[in-house]
């Protein structure tokens, strides 16, 4: 595996090698570097000689201080951005532009206010040229799974943040893609429903086991979340350490929050983000 390995979170029942040999990587990312020019002329290094690798299945969290690069990774991810130097391919195949096998998530959801919940989810298919009638029974399940039964013909006006958020997260499982992408899904909503949030999107990721990154400035959020917590330092983004995450799935809000584990991992995860162990 490429990414710069780690002791074995606290308590950990495998080590993050073992947990590799287990599945297949889906996503492989080397040397990653990316530049961007400024006003002045002047260039500012966002990422330096990243290296990622993420399994089929897996759920990995990123975090890291603000202006590190994750959304920059992120952008690189989806094929809305191009590296400077280094290599991305996604299923052995270079990612070189955007593709309906990624699906990506922004923290606001972006839905077209005057399409409803329905029109708004099916919207990459139909607009990707496909057929939806292939794909109409898969999307109904969707919508079941992410409790949004009976809201097709709303509005999103008449939907929560939170309700909107997971119109969001459907629209971009729409097409099937092999992998999901999240940028800070939950930031704009206040914390009891982001907690909410958090065992809906792994509720959802459960049913659909679909390979995804996340975008959090939370601690507690990634340990919830994560097979891996993957932690970056202050630009120039790079990776300091990963983290493999063993509490136990479905997790509750409740019982894991307060799990020996989830504390020792979030104690950790918070003494890099301070500067404990730079890179």
């Amino acid at each position: 595996m490429s990414l710069t390995m780690a002791v074995p979170a606290t308590g950990a029942s495998a080590s993050a090698t073992e947990w590799d040999a287990r599945r297949t990587a889906l996503i492989e990312a080397t040397g990653i570097v990316k530049i961007y020019p400024t006003v002045s002329g002047e260039a500012v290094l966002a990422l330096d000689q990243v290296n990622l690798s993420v399994q089929d299945g897996e759920f990995v969290c990123l975090v890291g201080p603000s202006g590190c690069g994750k959304s920059t990774l992120l952008r690189l991810l989806a094929g809305l951005d191009r590296a400077d130097a280094g290599h991305f391919s996604l299923a052995g195949r270079p990612i070189d532009g955007p593709s309906s096998e990624v699906g990506v998530v922004f923290q606001q959801a972006t839905l077209l206010p005057w399409f409803t919940i329905w029109q708004n989810v099916t919207l990459p298919v139909r607009v990707g040229g496909r057929t939806l009638k292939a794909r109409e029974a898969a999307i109904r399940e969707l919508i079941r799974i992410a409790g949004l039964q009976g809201f097709e013909n709303k509005y999103p006006y008449e939907l929560s943040g939170g309700m909107q958020q997971r119109v969001a997260i459907m629209r971009a499982l729409a097409c099937d893609p092999k992998l999901l992408l999240l940028d800070e899904p939950f930031g704009s909503l206040d914390a009891l429903t982001r907690e909410k949030m958090n065992a809906e999107l792994q509720r959802i990721w459960l049913a659909s086991r679909k390979t995804v990154v996340l975008i959090t400035h939370s601690i507690d959020e990634a340990v919830f979340l994560g097979d891996r917590v993957v932690v970056m330092s202050p630009r120039p983004g790079r990776i300091i350490r990963e983290l493999v995450v063993n509490l136990p799935r479905p997790r509750l809000p409740a019982e894991t929050f307060g799990h020996p584990e989830h504390i020792a991992l979030a104690r950790e995860i918070r003494g890099l983000l301070e500067g404990g162990d730079a890179p």
